[in-house]
């Protein structure tokens, strides 16, 4: 697992090292102002996934710990509202898995995303796509919220 982290407003950091689903929240001072956690099944890496990794390596003679299931969460992006988004491990058949946590912290639920958003402002979820030709392209899509606290 690699730390993972987001601005959020008022410039409070979302942070979390994936190791346990475990995000904590800090102010702009580094007051942690409250944690989110959640239960999480593990889900396995792949032979596809693991085999990767060995082509990626510096040192193709050299043994490494690969290990057998992916760590907690993957991503964190937070929009200017304070909505939180964690991507898992878990795959839809495209795209991938999304829990969205209002800004106290509370779960609110799974979202099935295409692309990974890059940036989300003003209800715009800003996310790199390829086009019918391959080619990279930026798409621009709108998005809200709307949650009764219930």
């Amino acid at each position: 697992p690699l730390i993972r982290f987001d601005l959020g407003p008022d410039d409070n950091v979302v942070f979390g090292y994936p190791e346990e689903y475990l995000i904590k929240i800090c102010d702009s001072e580094g007051n942690i102002l409250r944690h989110i956690t959640r239960e999480y099944e593990p889900i396995a890496l792949t032979q596809e996934e693991k085999d990767a990794v060995k082509i990626r390596a510096p040192i193709q003679d050299y043994t490494y710990d690969i290990p057998q299931a992916h760590c907690a969460y993957h991503q964190i992006t937070v929009d200017d509202q304070g909505w939180i988004f964690v991507a898992t491990w878990e795959k839809p058949d495209k795209g991938y898995y999304y829990d969205v946590f209002a800004p106290d912290g509370k779960y609110i639920a799974k979202v099935g995303l295409l692309f990974p958003p890059v940036i989300m402002k003003k209800n715009k979820l800003y996310a790199i796509e390829l086009d019918e030709e391959g080619y990279e392209v930026i798409r621009r899509y709108e998005y809200s919220i709307s949650f009764s606290g219930q």
